[in-house]
């Protein structure tokens, strides 16, 4: 066999379905590379900027919820539930920015609305 003839071996035509694989294939790794990039360009970079809000469930019962409005997670966040002179801190390990956790806070003499502020947080 001459090497003319193993060269046109070795190449063949493409079917539509591969086609249409390799344009599926490249525009989902261009959709993905442009996500990255616009995030990269539109997250937020300051510091954690976190607000702890109370909500009420029963009698006694209370949903504690922390939300980081900042541009990065805050860790070992510690917030203090005050109601009357029931203190009692509750520890989250991690609040990632954007996002908010929650935990049930239970009081034994249900009085007035709980007060909720953050004392301290790592940045990461």
């Amino acid at each position: 066999m001459s090497s003319a003839k193993k060269k046109t071996d070795l190449k063949r035509k493409r079917t539509a379905f591969e086609w249409a694989i390799g344009i599926v294939a490249a525009a989902c790794i261009t959709t993905m590379v442009g996500g990255l990039v616009y995030y990269g360009f539109t997250a937020g970079t300051g510091p954690p900027d976190l607000a702890a809000t109370i909500t009420p469930e029963g009698e006694g019962k209370y949903t504690l919820t922390v939300t980081n409005k900042g541009g990065t997670t805050a860790e070992d966040v510690v917030v203090e539930v005050t109601s009357g002179e029931d203190v009692q801190e509750v520890q989250f390990l991690a609040v990632a920015k954007g996002h908010k956790e929650e935990a049930t806070v239970i009081f034994e003499e249900a009085g007035q609305q709980p007060e909720a502020k953050v004392l301290t947080f790592k940045e990461p």
